[in-house]
């Protein structure tokens, strides 16, 4: 009996790992207007005709984010995009990506360029989600004591919101 439980506790806990560890976006695609996008764990795919053409490979192998994915990907129109860059654990250090020509060239987006009241550290490096609504990009950083900032001008300057208690 005791060697029938353990090899049942062992045999669910392999998939369970293997699904949190694969499970992270394996690969998604997102639409826009005519353009389709595939995301996948390191590497943004623009398809054409079904097939896929790499536009870059964000496995940048940093030391600061281990096991770095791609973890967020937003459209703002058919030129700018956003990619977030970070490990698999929330509140690890991230890296916001921008392209202003579909794809073909991407800045990264430091954390000093983003305007926080004097009492607070002055970055914005653990983002946990980029969304693009109405007009306005909004960036998600930290979790437990989480803020959210907002850019009215495509990312060209941020706006520290507010700060909270909730992710």
């Amino acid at each position: 009996m005791k060697k029938l439980l353990f090899i049942i506790v062992i045999m669910c806990g392999f998939p369970m790992l293997a699904q949190r560890w694969y499970a992270i976006n394996d690969s998604t695609h997102y639409n826009y207007e005519d353009i389709t996008i595939t995301v996948g764990r390191h590497k943004v795919y623009r398809n054409i005709d079904n097939n896929l053409t790499v536009l870059h490979d964000f496995d940048i192998n940093n030391s600061q984010i281990p096991e770095d994915y791609i973890r967020d990907f937003d459209f703002i129109d058919a030129s700018n995009w956003y990619v977030l860059v970070g490990s698999r654990y929330i509140g690890n250090e991230t890296e916001l990506y921008k392209t202003t020509d579909a794809g073909q060239n991407w800045n990264l987006i430091t954390p000093q360029s983003f305007t926080v009241p004097i009492n607070y550290d002055g970055t914005a490096n653990n983002i946990n989600q980029v969304q693009f609504l109405n007009g306005r990009i909004y960036l998600f950083d930290r979790y437990y004591q989480s803020r959210v900032f907002y850019s009215d001008d495509f990312g060209l300057t941020w706006t520290h919101w507010f700060e909270c208690f909730w992710s």
